[in-house]
């Protein structure tokens, strides 16, 4: 039902009702992730699927000093909340890309 669904120079992953998209921002530039968002909302609208905001969360990988600050992403009028850790299939990745947090899971 998704396989059509792109978002115009964003990496997308699909996985049966599941998808995850990721947006790269060069050091010193402004991020632009609310268009990525707002392409998924209006694709969502248009082929009659409804997105779960609370389901939606970001994670912000960044190892500046200086931590860039973004605004908030609203997904249907709620902002998505910034986590430090999610999971995509399974595999649960960290803002600072270690493994702890997915091994100690793993081994549960």
């Amino acid at each position: 039902m998704i396989n059509d669904f792109e978002v115009p120079n964003v990496p997308i992953w699909k996985y049966i009702d599941d998808t995850s998209i990721a947006k790269t921002v060069p050091k010193g530039a402004l991020g632009n992730a609310q268009a990525a968002v707002t392409s998924v909302e209006n694709w969502s609208r248009e082929n009659r699927m409804k997105l779960h905001p609370g389901k939606c969360k970001e994670l912000i990988v960044d190892f500046s000093k200086n931590k860039h600050v973004f605004d908030p992403i609203p997904v249907d009028g709620a902002c998505i909340p910034v986590v430090s850790k999610g999971n995509v299939l399974g595999l649960t990745i960290s803002n600072n890309l270690l493994w702890n947090n997915h091994v100690t899971k793993t081994i549960k």
